[in-house]
């Protein structure tokens, strides 16, 4: 199981990553804040989900509304925007993305 404070900051860190592939302008902020996260709270984890089976459970989340998920995108330092966002290619490739990149998950 995953604590929950370490789920969390990873779904702010995945969240940034989706922010950045949208073009809004926060590579440096997300950068530094990835970074952080990456070096004081990775976890070890033998089993993680895949792409695929985190945005099947995303699909029965709270966030969820006539079919699109609604994302709280960064577009700079206290400036979020609400983004209803499909279930479609490019989101399974930003997570996908995300988890090959990223070294807050790691696999034994």
């Amino acid at each position: 199981a995953v604590p929950h404070g370490l789920g969390v900051a990873w779904g702010i860190d995945l969240v940034n990553h989706l922010s950045i592939r949208r073009g809004f302008p926060i590579k440096d902020f997300g950068s530094r804040l990835h970074d952080f996260i990456d070096r004081h709270l990775a976890f070890e984890l033998a089993d993680f989900p895949t792409a695929e089976a985190l945005i099947d459970m995303t699909r029965r989340d709270k966030k969820v509304a006539v079919g699109q998920l609604n994302l709280v995108l960064l577009r700079g330092p206290g400036d979020l925007v609400i983004e209803p966002t499909p279930f479609d290619d490019d989101l399974m490739e930003g997570v996908r993305e995300f988890l090959e990149s990223s070294g807050v998950v790691r696999r034994d």
